[in-house]
């Protein structure tokens, strides 16, 4: 399970063997964003969540030859403002595309600040995700296992989760409201960060064979 920030969609196919590690043969050619982009995730085999509103307007550049995965959605969102954040683990990762930050005097701050606050939103990240699975693991359909699903939610500043929203359907509807239900019940122990990107992007991954269930001891 992976939180990120920024509004999604889903889009990619699901079962396409991939390895990260590898160069694949590309060929996209320069054309709208949107349609590269399914395009890349086809020949990729990985899942690429955007915001359609984010794409919107904007252009790709073409990517021909070969490139390992990662490099190929670099390349592929070259001056269009967007980046890509890596999302989930092992050899079949995601990828949630975000609008460029950009270059503030916050951003800009003295070097010592920026480990300081990488420490404390992944203090608040791990707190978001293990209150997740003590939200999700108690039910017997909506429980991380088979299924991959994408989330997006606010935090308020009494860290209560709220206007969440399902990104992309488990493939099951009773899942799908059974999940949402159980987000929207959800308050954390402490509201986000100041400065924190919003809205929140949660990936729940399908489990792994070799980790087991996710909801043991849980």
């Amino acid at each position: 399970m992976s939180a990120l920030t920024g509004a999604v969609l889903a889009a990619a196919p699901d079962e396409v063997p991939h390895d990260a590690a590898g160069a694949i043969r590309f060929d996209i050619e320069r054309q709208p964003l949107a349609s590269a982009l399914e395009r890349y995730g086809a020949l990729s085999g990985l899942p690429v969540f955007f915001d359609v509103a984010l794409v919107e307007g904007r252009m790709a550049t073409a990517v021909q030859g070969d490139y390992p995965a990662a490099a190929a959605l670099q390349k592929l969102l070259e001056g269009t403002g967007i980046v890509a954040h890596p999302a989930g683990e092992g050899l079949r990762p995601a990828f949630v595309l975000q609008p460029a930050a950009p270059q503030t005097g916050r951003q800009q701050a003295a070097p010592r600040e920026a480990p300081q606050m990488r420490q404390v939103y992944r203090r608040f990240d791990g707190l978001v995700q293990t209150r997740i699975h003590e939200a999700l693991c108690p039910s017997l359909i909506a429980a991380p296992g088979d299924f991959r699903a994408a989330v997006q939610f606010h935090i308020d500043e009494t860290g209560r989760v709220h206007q969440v929203r399902l990104l992309d359907s488990t493939g099951d509807s009773v899942r799908d409201a059974a999940l949402l239900s159980a987000l929207g019940e959800l308050r954390l122990d402490w509201p986000p960060p100041e400065g924190m990107a919003q809205p929140v992007t949660l990936l729940i991954q399908r489990r792994r064979a070799d980790r087991g269930d996710p909801c043991a001891g849980r």
